[in-house]
């Protein structure tokens, strides 16, 4: 009874879950995977690698698309410890 592992694993994924909202049309925030969809429920890892940033240049870019003030957080880990804020070319931890 219940979902299935896979479905669990997808919404508890930061990154597969806002894939997955966007795809079947819910509003998300900007963040680096914006406008990025999947055709179903199964994501392909191209898409998912698409939507993940992977190093400092690749988060400056995807900051001048998303605008400041933004809030920048892992993917993974943490459980909530760990966000910061980035205003312009400065970056704060909370």
């Amino acid at each position: 009874m219940g979902p299935t592992g896979r479905s669990m694993d997808c919404v508890g994924d930061k990154i597969n879950a806002n894939l997955l909202a966007q795809s079947v049309g819910v509003n998300v925030i900007p963040w680096s995977g914006t406008g990025l969809k999947s055709p179903g429920v199964k994501l392909a890892p191209e898409l998912i690698k698409q939507a993940t940033l992977a190093n400092v240049e690749e988060c400056v870019e995807s900051a001048k698309k998303v605008g400041f003030p933004l809030m920048i957080k892992a993917s993974e880990g943490g459980g909530g410890k760990g966000g910061g804020k980035g205003k312009g070319d400065r970056y704060s931890a909370y």
